[in-house]
């Protein structure tokens, strides 16, 4: 989330070749670039965010992910969201 993405996993190379996403201007010196227009991206088993406003797609995007989307449509039911 935020400048991590392109900061450590970006110097790990783990973005080479992923679509991601991460503070606005941050990334552009990797290989990959950031798509600027995404506030959450999942590609394979890296989930990005662009900031901490995000933060709440962050989240639904790591539950989708690990537990599916059946669970996370459940979730979105039981909690104040927007």
């Amino acid at each position: 989330m935020c400048a991590a993405p392109a900061l450590a996993l970006g110097s790990w190379g783990l973005l080479d070749g992923k679509n991601y996403t991460c503070y606005p201007g941050m990334g552009q010196d990797l290989k990959t670039k950031p798509k600027a227009d995404e506030r959450v991206i999942r590609d394979g088993n890296i989930i990005t965010a662009c900031a901490a406003g995000a933060a709440e797609e962050f989240a639904f995007a790591i539950v989708e992910a690990i537990c599916g989307k059946t669970a996370l449509n459940k979730l979105k039911t039981e909690v104040v969201a927007r």
